[in-house]
């Protein structure tokens, strides 16, 4: 159950546990990124780990914080850990 400031920050409906990651190409970049990670079944501290090891450092309050909608990536070296996730999940196209 998200804490009142998540649910103040959403608008949208949330995606099932049983709903792919790719019916949401071009949904909110922290529902597709949250759905892909959870279907992964990698935990953030893992994802940091492999994004350290492709050269795309993100920590993982950092991952929290995208995939709770706090904040989005929009340097380019954060986009490019975008793309490093994209290729770790499985998940063409991670909208940004």
């Amino acid at each position: 159950m998200p804490d009142s400031e998540e649910a103040t920050m959403r608008s949208f409906p949330t995606l099932t546990e049983n709903e792919s990651p790719r019916i949401v190409p071009t949904g909110p970049f922290d529902q597709a990124l949250k759905a892909a990670i959870g279907a992964s079944g990698l935990s953030l501290e893992a994802l940091s780990r492999r994004l350290k090891a492709l050269g795309s450092p993100v920590s993982v309050a950092c991952l929290s914080h995208w995939q709770r909608g706090r904040n989005r990536p929009e340097r380019a070296d954060s986009l490019k850990a975008v793309r490093a996730l994209e290729e770790i999940l499985d998940c063409p196209a991670i909208p940004c």
